[in-house]
């Protein structure tokens, strides 16, 4: 995911993965933007 990392789409595209998988609590954490860890 390193070159993609900031990339929108990809980061929705795993979080709907995730949520499909019943991983929310990940989901969420991909979408935060990166500045705001």
């Amino acid at each position: 995911v390193g070159v993609m990392e900031d990339s929108i789409d990809a980061r929705l595209t795993l979080a709907s993965l995730l949520c499909q998988e019943n991983k929310e609590d990940e989901a969420i954490s991909l979408l935060i933007p990166p500045d705001s860890l």
